[in-house]
């Protein structure tokens, strides 16, 4: 796990999977959790699950164990004041029967193994939803992909990427490390100014037209 200014970059090697915000783990045994920063120190801790907090330190990898003995959800958060918006970043873990991981972490792996942008898979897996279709195009016509990864549309990003990996983003309960309700509402609203919910974040307003911006959170919204 990556610690960011002001969100956490989650990674799975064995899977070759990478999300953000919501830890997935099978519930009932250990789990190992690497962590490292990407700016400045943090330090991870869910209170629930593991014994004490433990730092994120630029360009060094420390770990920690932690266990969920049933599953459900369990808040953590950065324990190192870390910025401005060190308070608002959170994160959940998600703890999954044993059958739940792995139907997940298949379904993601899976999901890593499409091309990339501008390949005739990317464009007809959307090819009866035009307006999902027409988001892709603005996602990439914005250049989104300078800082968020989406498997089969952006190039996987290397560990220490600007922006969150989006490739399972209508699946997280929340946007901005539970800083809003993840609805296409808020998404509509954080995508146009970000800062209205979670000042000094580094993602940038956008001032694309209401078509645009309705096309791209309607494609967001197909990223399961």
């Amino acid at each position: 796990m990556v610690g960011h200014m002001f969100w956490w970059e989650i990674r799975y090697p064995e899977q070759e999977i990478t999300t953000a915000n919501e830890i997935r783990i099978p519930a009932g045994r250990p789990v190992r959790v690497e962590v490292t920063s990407a700016d400045v120190i943090h330090s991870f801790w869910v209170p629930q699950l593991s014994p004490g907090k433990i730092d994120m330190i630029p360009g060094r990898t420390n770990f920690i164990w932690m266990q969920a003995d049933e599953p459900g959800l369990y808040r953590g958060q950065c324990t190192e004041f870390c910025g401005v918006q060190h308070a608002l970043m959170s994160l959940l873990v998600v703890a999954l029967t044993e059958e739940e991981f792995a139907a997940w972490a298949a379904r993601r792996s899976s999901n890593g193994t499409a091309p990339e942008t501008g390949s005739d898979v990317a464009t007809r897996s959307l090819a009866d939803d035009p307006v999902a279709l027409e988001g892709l195009n603005v996602f990439v016509r914005e250049g989104c992909g300078a800082c968020h990864a989406i498997a089969g549309v952006s190039r996987p990003r290397a560990a220490g990427s600007p922006g969150p990996d989006l490739t399972d983003l209508a699946q997280r309960r929340t946007l901005g490390a539970l800083t809003v309700t993840n609805d296409r509402e808020h998404l509509t609203a954080w995508i146009r100014d970000p800062h209205q919910f979670k000042p000094g974040v580094r993602m940038p307003s956008h001032r694309m037209d209401d078509r645009e911006l309705h096309a791209l959170v309607t494609y967001l919204e197909t990223l399961r």
